[in-house]
């Protein structure tokens, strides 16, 4: 397939990377990509040549999050779940998806595109590396299962801190929380996940299959119903004044003003 907003490519050894390629928009999500991305996860589902599976970004960003203009390229055939901006298609293609996934974090990793690296199965990333909850600074609800998956990860207290401030924090915050598995120099991140993929590639794929299914098994369903909350609140936020007072705001560069509407 002809993919528009991500690279896709396979080795010798049955490695695949998927490169989120809108560097001029660091790599921002809009519904082409996010389209793109569950087509090229069934793509490698079915291709038995495929045992690993690797998530990076073009230039200096995984991923910056949603698009403001999501709608941007996308074309007529390509039809569109809209009431599912919270994303669970995608996440659960991850979720069922029997190869491992590690997400390579090369640069800035924000909101949903933060939240898709925290869905794969490892996750690596650079000393450039910083992230964010963004979700309360443009007045939206956190959204693909983040509300499940962080809780889990982190604690209750903790979570609830980066959702309700939506800082930014580096990698080696992120390696202290657990959030990812290693930190590395920038220079070194590609070379180090190719090896761990490498080495996994290698292994019994009978097993590793089995291991990821067992395990996502005992979640799918919470992170399913976290899912649908996710999908229900996204809808009142995203139409709310507030919300509009964050694009605006961030558009002309300033504070925004929200008034609980």
């Amino acid at each position: 397939m002809d993919y528009k907003t991500i690279i896709y490519e396979k080795d010798e050894n049955g490695i695949a990377t998927i490169t989120f390629n809108r560097p001029e928009r660091l790599n921002a999500i809009n519904f082409l990509m996010f389209w793109e991305m569950r087509e090229v996860l069934k793509e490698m589902s079915e291709d038995e040549e495929v045992k690993v599976a690797i998530f990076t970004g073009a230039g200096r960003a995984f991923s910056s999050g949603a698009d403001l203009d999501l709608e941007g390229g996308l074309p007529e055939e390509v039809k569109i779940d809209m009431d599912d901006l919270a994303q669970k298609g995608l996440i659960l293609d991850l979720f069922d998806f029997e190869k491992p996934t590690i997400a390579a974090v090369n640069g800035v990793a924000v909101g949903g595109g933060w939240n898709i690296a925290q869905a794969c199965d490892l996750v690596y990333a650079s000393e450039k590396a910083t992230m964010c909850y963004i979700f309360v600074k443009r007045a939206l609800l956190p959204e693909m299962g983040s509300t499940y998956l962080l809780p889990r990860s982190v604690g209750m207290h903790r979570a609830k801190e980066l959702f309700f401030f939506g800082d930014t924090f580096d990698a080696k915050k992120a390696l202290k929380l657990g959030l990812v598995n290693k930190v590395l120099p920038a220079e070194e991140l590609m070379i180090e996940v190719k090896k761990a993929a490498e080495k996994l590639a290698k292994g019994p794929a009978t097993v590793l299959k089995l291991m990821k299914k067992i395990v996502n098994s005992q979640l799918r369903e919470d992170i399913s119903h976290a899912l649908d909350l996710e999908n229900a609140g996204y809808s009142k936020t995203v139409g709310s004044e507030d919300f509009l007072e964050a694009v605006t705001a961030f558009i002309e560069k300033r504070e925004p003003r929200f008034t609980e509407k």
